[in-house]
């Protein structure tokens, strides 16, 4: 589903506001780590690829991205005040995502299939939610919802159950004009990233055992955000 909503100039604003609520499935969403996130680019069970049947690494259910632009009042005024006053223009562009789906592995090669790449997911307790996310960095996951399976055999678990922090930003721009003579002009800018200053989360560590079968104490524990921190930053352009 995709939705959009265009506003047309009028009193000097103007914006855009575009919504997609989708859902990607496969087996498999690359052939390199690297373009997966916390997923291996291998199969669980070579032998039966409906296993790993489930969410796509980059599946996002919800996306929502709105940009405006706004011209301040007085940019036409010939009043001498008001020309140094007026004509500042705001922008901004609003971001509001879900997060990327992710598996939570056993951390070694438990089922014994003699795999070069670790893709061993762990049992999934009765009644236990496969997302059982609590929330914040230090404990993102309830990793007590998963039981070390018995060697020689795969975890019923199933690929990509688990689903990372949401993405809120807001980035904004101030500009203006100033006029110095009939062909000079300077403009000048200020640029806000992350306007909001909030800490989008990365990816949590996502192996839950230890070779001794024990939980690491660090399983659901993030590390990384997917965003830098505010960043404010000042343009001086000539215009001639």
């Amino acid at each position: 589903l995709e939705m959009d909503f265009l506003q047309r100039l009028s009193h000097g604003l103007r914006y855009k506001v575009s919504f997609t609520y989708a859902k990607n499935i496969d087996t498999n969403s690359a052939t390199v780590s690297s373009f997966q996130n916390g997923n291996p680019h291998s199969t669980m069970e070579p032998d039966n690829l409906r296993r790993d049947r489930g969410l796509s690494s980059f599946d996002v259910r919800r996306n929502l991205v709105a940009n405006f632009t706004y011209d301040l009042p007085w940019q036409n005024s010939t009043r001498t005040a008001a020309k140094w006053i007026g004509g500042w223009q705001v922008s901004g562009i609003v971001t509001l995502s879900d997060g990327l789906p992710f598996t939570a592995l056993t951390g070694s090669n438990r089922s014994a299939n003699k795999q070069n790449i670790n893709a061993d997911r762990p049992d999934l307790l009765p009644g236990k939610s496969k997302n059982p996310v609590l929330g914040g960095p230090d404990k993102y996951f309830d990793s007590t919802v998963f039981a070390f399976h018995p060697a020689g055999f795969y975890g019923n678990l199933g690929r990509n159950t688990l689903i990372t922090p949401g993405l809120v930003s807001l980035d904004a721009t101030l500009t203006k004009v100033f006029p110095v003579s009939e062909r000079l002009k300077v403009d000048f800018r200020t640029e806000f990233f992350n306007l909001l200053n909030r800490a989008n989360f990365g990816l949590p560590r996502n192996t839950i055992f230890s070779s001794n079968g024990l939980i690491q104490g660090n399983a659901g524990r993030i590390s990384s955000t997917v965003n830098t921190s505010r960043q404010i930053q000042f343009g001086l352009k000539l215009l001639f």
